[in-house]
């Protein structure tokens, strides 16, 4: 007896300890986002009634009424009023909703971007940037604009490349242009990335995938009613640039280091 009681102590002292399983950082900065995001538009913003003097009450008739007659370039920015009204509540609070699950999403991405760039710590210095920006500002005080979902996008389209996932950005670009046309843009750094990596069945899935969602929206009625015609001009708000300023700043700050 003493002997099998030695062996049952050597074998609770020697097993090996199961350490508990820490949350995954994606879930963390995804979830923390979600938090500060929307006690931030709770905080800024009346969800009970529609935005009536801004951009964000017409994608609001946009998610009540998908019938009803809507200016360019607006009807054509369907993705994030056919998400919104899927949801089951009123139209600004699932406009609400979609907006913190878009910058949410977007803040996991980036941060999964700048890691292996810049290091972890610098990659929250980069997200905390970033979040103090215009662009996301916007998003908080306008909640029911497109600008979150195209964050999450964008940076999905940035993570791809990185990760060599080619196959994914033409998906990810004909999803975006459904939501907002100057997602467009972000073909010409697709071209050259995958060009120098000599991709080109990716290359032309996805000049072909923005192409072809751009004329699928404007030429046709198939995703939306008839519209009254708008000039749609390239224009990239100076914020955006600040944003793309800050996390440049953030690269070289760990090249210099």
């Amino acid at each position: 007896m003493p002997a099998v009681q030695t062996l049952k102590m050597d074998l609770q002292v020697n097993a090996p300890r199961t350490r508990p399983r820490r949350v995954s950082r994606p879930i963390i900065v995804f979830s923390s986002t979600a938090v500060v995001s929307l006690a931030a538009i709770l905080a800024t913003v009346d969800l009970s009634v529609a935005q009536a003097q801004n951009d964000g009450a017409i994608y609001t008739r946009m998610v009540i009424d998908p019938a009803s007659e809507t200016a360019g370039p607006f009807a054509y920015r369907i993705l994030t009023p056919t998400i919104a009204r899927a949801i089951p509540f009123p139209a600004p609070v699932s406009l609400a909703l979609v907006t913190v699950i878009g910058l949410s999403v977007a803040a996991a991405l980036l941060d999964s971007f700048l890691r292996p760039v810049v290091g972890d710590r610098l990659a929250l210095v980069g997200l905390a940037l970033v979040a103090s920006g215009q662009m996301v500002w916007q998003s908080i005080q306008t909640p029911a604009i497109t600008d979150a979902v195209s964050f999450a996008i964008i940076a999905g389209v940035f993570v791809a490349l990185q990760k060599h996932a080619w196959w994914w950005i033409p998906l990810l670009l004909a999803v975006g242009m459904l939501n907002h046309e100057l997602v467009g843009v972000l073909l010409l750094v697709v071209m050259v990335t995958m060009a120098r990596q000599r991709s080109w069945g990716p290359l032309v899935a996805s000049v072909a995938a923005v192409v072809g969602a751009y004329a699928l929206i404007h030429a046709t009625t198939v995703l939306h009613p008839p519209t009254r015609r708008m000039r749609v001009g390239l224009h990239i708000a100076p914020a955006a640039w600040e944003d793309v300023a800050k996390i440049a700043t953030c690269i070289r700050f760990r090249r210099w280091t």
